[in-house]
């Protein structure tokens, strides 16, 4: 992952690899600041990742305040380690939830277990497909070729989710642990999945 940092009202800006060590860091400091002498903040003008939603979220982020910097650092560390079907959900959440902060894209980071890629379902045609079995209707192989099955799987599975390369993503709906529930206290984490 890399982002290019620059100085609002300064077209130059600089691409910094993430993570980056403290050296590299005042490294591209100094070089933002040798490129004007204004005061204004630098900021994330764009983003280079596997996961192009990213980019979205972290655009506009200042990069040297409020530990920021650490926060990009220990999201590209994070990010080297993921499988694709890890980056195909963190994607997913991005879209689903759009963060617009390095916190709370963190905060989507942290809990990434609460999104599930569904790997039978890469189109939606074979979203559609999946809707009609669930639904238990039965199509006769004469007629499928008139059935628009990809607009099936759109206006019907669209709305619970976000389809990937990889599959389709759901978000798990957990109860928070200890949520008063129907006079039961609930002790772990349940969800239901409905496609």
């Amino acid at each position: 992952m890399r982002i290019y940092i620059k100085r609002e009202n300064v077209s130059q800006g600089v691409w910094m690899d993430l993570p980056a060590n403290r050296d590299e860091i005042e490294r591209i400091y100094m070089e933002l600041k040798g490129m004007h002498s204004s005061g204004m903040i630098p900021f994330v003008a764009g983003v280079d990742s596997d996961v192009p939603s990213l980019a979205e979220c972290l655009e506009d982020c200042t990069v040297f305040a409020d530990k920021h910097m650490e926060l990009l650092n220990e999201l590209a560390r994070e990010m080297v380690v993921w499988e694709n079907d890890e980056k195909a959900r963190f994607g997913a959440a991005l879209m689903w939830e759009h963060p617009d902060t390095i916190e709370t894209v963190m905060d989507v980071t942290r809990n990434l277990d609460r999104y599930i890629l569904d790997d039978r379902i890469k189109t939606w045609e074979a979203a559609g497909r999946l809707e009609l079995e669930k639904r238990g209707i039965q199509i006769d192989k004469r007629i499928e070729p008139f059935l628009d099955l990809e607009s099936i799987g759109r206006e019907y599975v669209s709305t619970k989710g976000c389809m990937t390369p990889m599959g389709y993503v759901i978000k798990n709906r957990l109860p928070r642990v200890g949520v008063r529930n129907k006079g039961m206290t609930l002790t772990k984490d349940v969800f239901f999945l409905s496609i």
